[in-house]
């Protein structure tokens, strides 16, 4: 099952939290670490974090647990490509696991807290609990190239001193150097400049990607033109980039 509520952008929750993780600034819940071995075990694949809590579906409230993993190898090991379709049974397995743990954690509650504790509602609901995979590279590259200012490009821009470059713009963790016309930007295709340029965008990259992720034997940049932009997106960066 795919669901679109899943970890995408920086500014969700369960990233802002998975990052302090990642920074060591916080640590798992203690709750989810026997889940997380035992995902670590059974899948071979190691998480990050697991961030619980509750969404609006069909106007009802349901649980949903998010297995985070810091690549993204690791979560295309439980869905069907980059916007592919969950396993079904891997969901289901680790549904029916939490529920487990969850009701091995009342249980102790009861027993070392008497009839009192009893009483007492779950911490987690696991009803129709609903579980997704994310990962925490792709989104942690995305803010770091997001995060790098204008005045940094402009910079950037002044530095190659090169009037045939229009913009250089960005959408995620991908960099597009857009020249005037189209011919200019098939020129720098066929020759090294296009990897001159890439050397000079990344040295500025690397001082806002806070945990090494970008890697310049892996790290390309794209090229385009003004003519083209103009002529077949209506000058728009909102078509360009759907």
């Amino acid at each position: 099952m795919y669901f679109t509520g899943d970890m995408i952008v920086p500014s969700d929750k369960d990233y802002k939290e998975t990052k302090l993780v990642k920074q060591g600034k916080a640590s798992l819940n203690p709750e989810f670490k026997s889940l997380a071995n035992w995902i670590n075990n059974e899948y071979k694949a190691k998480v990050l974090n697991i961030y619980y809590d509750l969404i609006t579906v069909a106007y009802k409230r349901r649980p949903r647990l998010n297995i985070i993993f810091e690549d993204q190898e690791d979560e295309l090991r439980f869905r069907d490509g980059f916007l592919g379709n969950f396993h079904s049974d891997k969901q289901a397995a680790i549904a029916t696991k939490f529920a487990k743990l969850v009701k091995e954690g009342s249980d102790q509650r009861v027993f070392l807290g008497g009839i009192f504790a009893g009483i007492l509602r779950p911490k987690y609901d696991v009803r129709n609990l609903l579980v997704i995979f994310s990962s925490f590279r792709p989104i942690a590259k995305d803010e770091a190239n997001e995060a790098i200012p204008a005045t940094e490009i402009d910079n950037l821009k002044a530095e190659i001193n090169d009037p045939t470059i229009w913009e250089i713009s960005r959408f995620g963790s991908r960099v597009t150097f857009f020249f005037l016309t189209q011919e200019q930007a098939d020129a720098a295709r066929s020759n090294s400049y296009i990897d001159q340029l890439a050397d000079k965008y990344f040295n500025l990259l690397t001082r806002f990607d806070e945990f090494g992720y970008f890697d310049r034997q892996r790290f390309s940049i794209s090229v385009d033109s003004k003519e083209n932009f103009d002529k077949n997106y209506d000058s728009n960066w909102y078509y360009y980039y759907k």
